[in-house]
């Protein structure tokens, strides 16, 4: 009996309580249905924003995202476990209409008005004077693009990408051992060099110097482009244990396969469309010989081969895995050098396919080898 006496009594006093009480807005009734009030009938599966510690379901989101700005702030004010009042969605969702507007078109807004301005008050000829550089700015623009692109990749491999394993390998020359980060360097370089030399053209200062940097090393560029692209995705990205790796930095939420094809598939996207709009008289005028492309390349190949070699009497390392298996060193500088042979393949198909496109006087390939086997055989 005094059981039930306290029930019938804790009952009333919670009827009264309801029916003096302030009208309870829809907001609140989100959040007391939401925020466990009641314990779950079993055999429910306890939602996780329910459970301390967890983010908010996606439908506690959006339902919070439907409410009025009034109801929100209500939210807000009450109290709360803290995981909805500091989430970021729920924070927006306080805004204004006005102000979401604002915040998420005023750059649109200023944009239109800016071009409003321009259409009334730019010269009437202003087209007139455009339309003979239209070549020139579009031979500004893409390797301004370029250079952009590149800027993405040094610092996806530099910033973004998770530290090398083992830490040996990078301890006394850093990442300049990998033939991905050389490559992307210089790059980075060369079209720094074609912007800046094509701007001073624009202006009406062409830079003879700048020129012929930029024409004259542009097969090499192309080359070794080319070259990184297609030893990635040739030989490098059906590795086994390249999938590993990538899989193991995947499991910790670090996508290491965008960071990859960014790295790796830019440069030879960024050679090509450097060459649709590269001058063919530019590249008649200051185009090298044969024998230049191939020797400078080789000295290349020797130098980076030798930085490698290098580095592993420091080390005790190579950059790549499968090199640590061939031996001490005589069978990987084997590999360094064939490798350095390979960007002469490279260098002299380059040279053949932008002499086709672009035109230009040129020693053929056949012309060389006459030309280097006569000087072997003398």
């Amino acid at each position: 009996m005094p059981r039930t006496r306290t029930k019938s009594r804790s009952h009333d006093s919670l009827t009264s309580m309801s029916s003096h009480s302030a009208p309870t807005s829809p907001g609140s009734l989100r959040k007391i249905q939401t925020s466990g009030g009641s314990s779950p009938r079993p055999g429910t599966p306890t939602s996780p924003s329910s459970r301390p510690g967890r983010t908010p379901s996606l439908n506690k989101l959006l339902a919070l995202l439907r409410m009025s700005d009034d109801e929100v702030v209500l939210l807000n004010d009450e109290t709360d476990d803290g995981t909805l009042k500091t989430h970021p969605l729920v924070k927006d969702a306080a805004h204004t209409f006005s102000h979401r507007m604002w915040r998420d078109w005023k750059g649109g807004l200023i944009g239109a008005l800016c071009t409003l301005v321009l259409g009334l008050y730019m010269p009437k000829n202003l087209l007139q004077t455009i339309l003979p550089l239209r070549l020139e700015i579009a031979r500004f623009i893409a390797p301004l693009v370029c250079f952009s692109i590149m800027a993405m990749a040094n610092y996806t491999e530099h910033v973004l990408q998770p530290p090398v394993s083992p830490a040996g390998i990078v301890s006394f020359s850093g990442k300049s051992v990998f033939f991905t980060v050389n490559v992307i360097g210089l790059l980075l370089v060369y079209f720094a060099i074609c912007v800046a030399g094509q701007t001073l053209k624009m202006v009406g200062y062409p830079s003879e110097t700048l020129t012929y940097l930029t024409y004259t090393f542009f097969i090499h560029a192309y080359s070794l482009g080319s070259m990184l692209s297609v030893f990635y995705y040739a030989g490098v990205l059906g590795d086994k244990d390249e999938k590993a790796n990538i899989q193991k930095w995947h499991r910790r939420g670090i996508p290491l396969a965008r960071y990859l094809h960014n790295t790796h598939s830019t440069s030879i996207l960024c050679v090509n469309l450097d060459l649709i709009f590269k001058s063919s008289a530019l590249i008649e005028q200051y185009i090298p010989t044969m024998d230049f492309v191939v020797v400078t390349l080789y000295c290349y190949g020797c130098c980076y081969a030798s930085w490698v070699l290098f580095n592993y009497s420091i080390t005790g390392y190579f950059p790549y895995p499968f090199m640590n298996g061939m031996g001490n060193w005589y069978f990987p500088a084997i590999f360094l050098l064939i490798m350095a042979n390979i960007a002469i393949i490279f260098g002299i198909a380059s040279s053949v396919l932008i002499t086709t496109i672009k035109g230009g006087e040129m020693m053929s390939v056949a012309e060389l080898l006459k030309t280097m086997a006569e000087k072997f055989l003398s």
